[in-house]
């Protein structure tokens, strides 16, 4: 029994030292103001995502958005260095990597 009062023990002070630590942090208000962001970003996005891209700088910003959403940079791209299996995924990184090269031959 006193061995589970002292993990108990433990576990308190610990939790009390952490609920300090997060008061002193502020987590609280820096959590609103991240999903504020996020709730901006999400607009953003959707306004991109629902704009109809007509020129290569519209494909590009959309091929942009669309890797920073999935968390790829562009050099990921390559299928030469990169393995996954066939896939709508697939697909679409081929058609962001071509049309990313497509700008950069534009410019």
């Amino acid at each position: 029994m006193r061995r589970a009062e002292e993990i108990i023990a433990a576990h308190d002070a610990w939790r009390a030292e952490l609920d300090a630590l997060k008061a002193s942090l502020d987590l609280d208000g820096l959590e609103v103001r991240l999903e504020e962001v996020h709730g901006r970003l999400a607009a953003l996005e959707d306004r991109i995502m629902t704009a109809r891209a007509s020129t290569l700088e519209g494909f590009t910003l959309k091929a942009r958005v669309a890797l920073w959403h999935e968390g790829e940079e562009e050099e990921h791209l390559d299928p030469a260095t990169r393995t996954y299996a066939c896939s709508a995924g697939m697909f679409g990184a081929s058609i962001m990597r071509d049309l990313l090269a497509l700008d950069r031959r534009e410019a």
